[in-house]
């Protein structure tokens, strides 16, 4: 059984409530900016995704952290996983304190999890933004509507294979949507949803 949990946003005193009990879990993303919670966190049963609001100066520095992209199996469910989107409200933040450029993976790496991805075929994605394709059914900040190049990379990677499931947070949103055999499921901040595959 594998849990997946929305957006944390620093909420760090949920965190472990939530994890608590649970065999594993993968977080979508934007964890926030302190990671040290997660010292008393089994890091082999429970992972994060990198997101918009993530510190990708230190973030890496915790085995819980998956990387960029790739495959992985935890709590027994294989997933191909992806990091990162775009901060809209950048403008306002600073860099090194609560944003960081590197949010989005530049085109060469983007490029690379593509093939990844086309090789991999996954049943099961997990990521923190969604493809550009079904953006505007989940979308909440008119700001948003604007595809990233993170979301038009994950349209790409949509283009070349349907999984079964995918996964996916930054939105601050509750929402299913069904598009032929896949289910694209939004979670919201802190909630959580339980597969088994």
């Amino acid at each position: 059984m594998l849990t997946i949990i929305g957006d944390v946003h620093g909420k760090h005193a949920e965190y472990p409530r939530i994890v608590e009990g649970k065999t594993a879990s993968v977080q979508v993303g934007d964890f926030g900016f302190d990671y040290h919670i997660l010292d008393n966190v089994d890091s082999a049963n429970h992972k994060l995704i990198g997101g918009n609001h993530d510190n990708y100066n230190t973030i890496g520095n915790y085995p819980h952290y998956l990387g960029d992209f790739g495959t992985a199996t935890v709590g027994g469910v294989s997933f191909f996983f992806v990091r990162g989107e775009l901060s809209v409200d950048k403008h306002l933040r600073h860099a090194g304190v609560n944003w960081w450029p590197q949010e989005e993976m530049d085109w060469g790496k983007m490029y690379n999890a593509i093939d990844a991805y086309a090789e991999a075929k996954p049943s099961v994605v997990i990521s923190h933004g969604c493809p550009a394709d079904v953006l505007p059914f989940f979308v909440t900040n008119s700001m948003k509507i604007t595809p990233s190049r993170t979301a038009q990379m994950l349209d790409t990677m949509w283009m070349a294979h349907r999984p079964k499931c995918w996964f996916f947070g930054h939105h601050h949103n509750t929402e299913t949507l069904v598009v032929g055999d896949c289910v694209f499921q939004c979670l919201n901040e802190l909630e959580t949803i339980d597969i088994s595959v």
